[in-house]
């Protein structure tokens, strides 16, 4: 036995002798009323956003509960004044950030811990040294299948999209599960200008060959300025992706760049949502801004390496969404030693996705493709 199976073997049996234990006579899972509930997503704003169609769910299930999200920190302040959600605890996957945040969790008093997607151990630790008499847990893909005997439901399914897999979660408590609709956690306002086309683009993703390559960018940048006067182009991203939004600018024109608006690294979490809001449209690779966009039912061109059964494409109000894939283009996209297979993904088509959506809104000033210049 390798000494990490030894570690988590005995982490397993010191967490099954301090589990709280359910009551003599319990009634089913599914039928508890639970008052208080914990639950755990605390990876990326992606990766909470795709647990919260399953928050709702909860919420509807057990409407007189109080709900305690535990979050990354990488995600302060996403929540504010929520009808799911009425506290918030930041924890990493770590043994002294699980200590850090415990007296907070064990002073809520949890019942139940839903950990939507989180890192074994640290988890199912807190959970139950919090307190919790009932866990339940989604095993991530890439989430080690370990304390599973912790657990009164886990679901572990490497084909389905997170959504789905998150409220199958839910659903062996009892919860309807047909809405897959995310929400964001604070509220938005939009002041739209209808006079003005705004198309967002996020350069920048969590890994780099999911980059925006300027090689596609730039031509589609003139070309969307030139089919669309009164378009204006809106940058996002992270305050360390700094430098894509200048490689993105750099290319351009004079007159194209003062088109454009970079917001890279200048929003919180709700600025980055009032500014998406504010959109007609998203070009983006697979980014949580992608997923934030989709909350908030904002269009989105969506540019993915490959399909996958289990990849994080919209799966909620598909009218508003297309999607490109870099493999179906060239089948280099699937090396990943290949550093930019996003560029396989030819101007042309990513142009008549977002032509498609916006014809769809109406009315918008439009020059013919039959009268602009066939892109290279």
């Amino acid at each position: 036995m390798s000494f990490a199976n030894f570690r988590m073997k005995m982490i397993e049996k010191l967490l099954l002798a301090c589990k709280k234990k359910p009551k003599k006579n319990a009634a089913p899972l599914n039928s508890i009323d639970f008052k208080r509930i914990v639950v755990i997503s605390n990876k990326l704003l992606g990766d909470f956003l795709f647990c919260t169609p399953a928050i709702a769910s909860l919420k509807e299930k057990y409407p007189g509960a109080e709900i305690m999200a535990v979050l990354s920190g990488k995600n302060r302040n996403i929540v504010g004044e929520c009808d799911y959600i009425q506290h918030v605890v930041y924890m990493e996957n770590n043994l002294s950030s699980v200590i850090k945040a415990l007296p907070e969790i064990r002073k809520f008093k949890p019942e139940l811990a839903v950990i939507f997607h989180s890192r074994t151990p640290y988890d199912i630790v807190a959970a139950t040294f919090a307190g919790c008499r009932y866990i339940v847990k989604h095993y991530f893909n890439n989430d080690v299948k370990k304390l599973i005997p912790l657990c009164d439901i886990s679901v572990i399914d490497e084909t389905s999209p997170p959504v789905i897999n998150h409220l199958s979660l839910v659903k062996a408590l009892g919860c309807d599960t047909h809405d897959k609709k995310m929400f964001f956690p604070c509220p938005v306002e939009c002041i739209k200008n209808d006079s003005q086309l705004n198309i967002g683009f996020q350069p920048g993703a969590s890994k780099s060959n999911r980059f925006l390559p300027t090689s596609l960018t730039s031509p589609l940048v003139a070309e969307l300025l030139k089919r669309f006067p009164d378009c204006q182009i809106h940058l996002f991203g992270a305050p360390h992706e700094t430098a894509l939004g200048d490689a993105f600018i750099a290319p351009l024109s004079e007159e194209q760049a003062a088109r454009v608006v970079n917001h890279i690294g200048k929003t919180t979490l709700p600025q980055l949502a009032h500014q998406l809001k504010v959109l007609d449209l998203l070009i983006t690779p697979d980014t949580g801004t992608l997923h934030v966009a989709t909350a908030l039912q904002v269009k989105t061109v969506s540019l993915f390496v490959q399909r996958r059964s289990n990849g994080c494409e919209p799966v909620q109000d598909l009218h508003l969404h297309r999607i490109l894939y870099a493999a179906d283009f060239n089948a280099l996209a699937l090396d990943r030693r290949y550093p930019t297979p996003l560029a396989f993904i030819p101007c042309e088509q990513v142009l008549e996705k977002v032509t498609e959506l916006i014809d769809d809104s109406g009315n918008r000033a439009l020059v013919t493709p039959s009268n602009t210049h066939h892109l290279a």
